[in-house]
């Protein structure tokens, strides 16, 4: 699954730069064993939370061979102000934008999807990830 153009450095194929996380909203995920699908994210952005019911969805229905997580560079205070849509999956931030900037993000929702050796097998819109192409992916690269 390849998306014609990406807003942010690509590192598909590749191992990504460490995610930072100041604070995590929601309680910490436990990353092992799992995909990963991150997605740089701002509960600002009419189009973030446009993402939220899919990102939901796919969450539901590959709990255990994934886990979603978003990532903002907003203080908790503004994020947890956020009730609609309601998010399901795991939400930090790095208010220091530090991940970011080391993945080169330019646009949000911006998602990278990580086997579980870390290595990046999709990233672009998450809108563009859909269930028939995230399942490929577990298939494909899964344990």
């Amino acid at each position: 699954v390849v998306f014609p153009k990406i807003f942010a450095h690509s590192f598909r194929g590749e191992r990504p730069p460490q995610i930072i996380v100041d604070q995590w909203i929601t309680p910490a995920p436990k990353l092992e064993k799992k995909f990963v699908l991150l997605v740089f994210w701002t509960t600002a952005a009419e189009q973030c939370r446009a993402a939220v019911p899919h990102l939901n969805e796919l969450q539901a229905k590959f709990k255990d061979q994934l886990i979603i997580m978003a990532l903002s560079y907003e203080p908790p205070e503004e994020m947890i102000k956020m009730k609609e849509p309601k998010v399901v999956f795991f939400v930090g931030t790095d208010t220091q934008a530090r991940s970011f900037k080391s993945y080169e993000v330019t646009a949000v929702p911006h998602a990278v999807l990580m086997d579980p050796n870390d290595i990046v097998r999709f990233e672009g819109p998450p809108l563009y990830l859909s269930e028939k192409d995230l399942s490929h992916l577990l298939t494909t690269y899964g344990p």
